[in-house]
C-alpha cells in the first residue's frame, strides 16, 4: 500500500511538472501578444486558453487525479476520476471563454458608439480606436491596445481588426471588420455604419438574454435528470453496499457503469443542443 502511494505521488509530481510547463508556455505566448508585465494579468489570461492547450491540460489534470484514484479506489474509480477531470478542465475554460466573449461584445457595442461620435467630431478612424483603447474597460482595452500597437508597427487598420476578430471569434466583430473595410473603400458614412452595428449588437445581446431566460428551466432539468442516477447510486452504496459491490467488482457491472456514463453524457449533450439557440 505504501509503495502504491509513493508511486502515485511520484507520477502526480511528474504530471504536475508537465502541466506547469504547458501553462508556462501559454503564459509566454500571452505575455508576448499583449505585452504584459503584470503577473496577475497573465494569470487572468491563462483562464482564456483554448484549443489544443486546454485539451492537453485537461488530460494531464485528469491523469493526476486518476493516479491518486488508482491508489485509493481501484481501476474503475481511477478511470471515472480521469474522465471527469479530463472533461472538466476544457469545459471550465470554454465557459470562461464564453463569458469573456460576452463581456467583450457588450463593451464593443458601447465602444462603437464612442468611435462613431469621434468620427463625427473630425477624428480619423485610427485615432478614434486609439482613444477608445485608452478609455474602454477590460477586456476590450487590452484587445484594442494590441490593435493600436500593430498599427504603429506597420499593419493597416483593416488587417489589425481582422486579427482581432480571429482572436475573439465574435460575429459582431466579423460584421465590424467587413463593414469598416467596405465603408473605407466605397467612401460611405462610417459613423452611421458604426452606429447601426452598435444597435445590432445591442439587439443581439437583448435577444440572447431573453432566450437564456426562457431556456433556463430546460438547462436546469438537464442537470437534475443527469444527477438523479448518480445520487441514487451513492444512496444505495451508503444504505446497501452489498448490492453495489458486485457492480464495481465484476466485468459485467463495470461495463454497465460505462454504458450508463456514456448514455448520461449523450443525454446531456442532446438536451443542451436542444436548448442552445444561436442568435
Amino acid at each position: 500500500m505504501m509503495l502504491s502511494v509513493l508511486l502515485a505521488t511520484l507520477s502526480a509530481f511528474l504530471l504536475g511538472l508537465l502541466l506547469a510547463q504547458i501553462l508556462r508556455q501559454a503564459a509566454a505566448r500571452l505575455r508576448e501578444r499583449y505585452d504584459l508585465r503584470d503577473t496577475a494579468e497573465v494569470g487572468e489570461l491563462l483562464l482564456e486558453i483554448e484549443g489544443r492547450t486546454a485539451l492537453v491540460a485537461g488530460i494531464v489534470v485528469g491523469a493526476i487525479l486518476g493516479v491518486f484514484g488508482l491508489a485509493l479506489g481501484g481501476l474503475a474509480f481511477a478511470l471515472a476520476v480521469w474522465t471527469g477531470g479530463a472533461a472538466l478542465v476544457p469545459m471550465l475554460l470554454r465557459r470562461r471563454r464564453e463569458r469573456w466573449r460576452a463581456a467583450l461584445e457588450a463593451q464593443l457595442a458601447d465602444g462603437l458608439s464612442t468611435v462613431g461620435a469621434a468620427l463625427r467630431a473630425g477624428h480619423s478612424l485610427q485615432r478614434a480606436f486609439e482613444q477608445l483603447a485608452e478609455e474602454a474597460p477590460q477586456p476590450l482595452r487590452r484587445e484594442l491596445a494590441v490593435v493600436v500597437r500593430q498599427c504603429r508597427l506597420g499593419r493597416s487598420l483593416d488587417e489589425a481588426l481582422d486579427l482581432f476578430a480571429q482572436r475573439a471569434r465574435s460575429e459582431d466583430l466579423d460584421l465590424l471588420v467587413v463593414s469598416v473595410a467596405v465603408a473605407r473603400r466605397s467612401g460611405g458614412q462610417l459613423s452611421r455604419v458604426l452606429d447601426r452595428i452598435a444597435g445590432a449588437a445591442r439587439e443581439r445581446m437583448r435577444l440572447k438574454g431573453k432566450i437564456r431566460a426562457l431556456t433556463a428551466q430546460g438547462r436546469m432539468q438537464a442537470w437534475v435528470i443527469a444527477a438523479l442516477p448518480l445520487l441514487l447510486f451513492f444512496a444505495m452504496a451508503w444504505q446497501r453496499p452489498d448490492l453495489v459491490d458486485p457492480v464495481l467488482q465484476t466485468p459485467v457491472g463495470l461495463g454497465l457503469c460505462a454504458a450508463v456514463g456514456l448514455m448520461e453524457a449523450l443525454g446531456l449533450w442532446a438536451i443542451r443542443r436542444i436548448v442552445s439557440i444561436r442568435v
